[in-house]
């Protein structure tokens, strides 16, 4: 991509498809509906007096909850591998920049201790 005159790229901005974080979710909910599950049946067999087969499930329960944790949070292993650029851009504006060309040709979308995050206007 091409900036105007004075604009510096720090990064081009990327974002999760919507499918997957809508599978991301679905997911999650599969995960904590699983560990209900799992906990009502360790209830049970601790009421029957049985040890080992809970410690076992509650383990796999615990298990559970940090992957869905992880899912939840977007901090799947390799996340970055499915983020995709959206269109938007994280850039600074040096002294050389004309601002009047800048707001003309870019969407201003954030502005944060000196970064803008832009769009290019179509």
């Amino acid at each position: 991509m091409e900036f105007i005159n004075g604009v510096i790229l720090i990064e081009a901005v990327k974002s999760m498809p919507i499918w997957l974080q809508i599978t991301a979710y679905f997911l999650t909910l599969a995960i904590f509906i699983l560990d209900i599950y799992i906990t009502v049946k360790v209830s049970r067999s601790i009421a029957e007096g049985k040890i080992l087969k809970p410690i076992v499930a509650e383990v796999l329960g615990v298990a559970l909850l940090v992957t869905a944790g992880a899912f939840a949070k977007g901090e799947i292993i390799g996340v970055d591998y499915f983020k995709v650029p959206n269109g938007l851009y994280r850039v600074t504006v040096t002294a050389e920049a004309d601002m009047t060309e800048f707001q003309n040709t870019y969407e201003i979308v954030d502005y944060k201790d000196g970064v803008y995050t832009i769009k290019v206007r179509e």
